[in-house]
């Protein structure tokens, strides 16, 4: 019996061309790769600044709006009325 074989016989050249071929294919598709995700990685960092200064700036506005400054103790004003007892409670024995 005969063994068919479906590659044949191979050029030299031809496989060193398709290597070659393959091999650029690779490190273009490596750099697309790496430049898709220094875009997408750039993308998520702009949008998490706008992101902070969008809430930095509501703090601001919230923090003016109320009149205190973050630093500084709230102080509270109040009116009250002192009452005292006219008798003491005695101990039970």
């Amino acid at each position: 019996m005969q063994r068919m074989s479906y590659l044949g016989k191979r050029n030299p050249v031809t496989d060193a061309l398709s290597f070659m071929a393959a091999a650029i294919v690779a490190v273009i598709a490596f750099l697309f790769g790496a430049v898709l995700l220094a875009v997408v990685v750039g993308l998520i960092a702009l949008a998490a600044l706008a992101f902070s200064a969008r809430l930095w700036w509501l703090r601001r506005k919230l923090r003016q709006r109320d009149g205190s400054d973050g630093d500084r103790p709230q102080i509270i004003e109040a009116e009250y009325t002192v009452v005292e007892r006219s008798e003491q409670r005695s101990d039970p024995e």
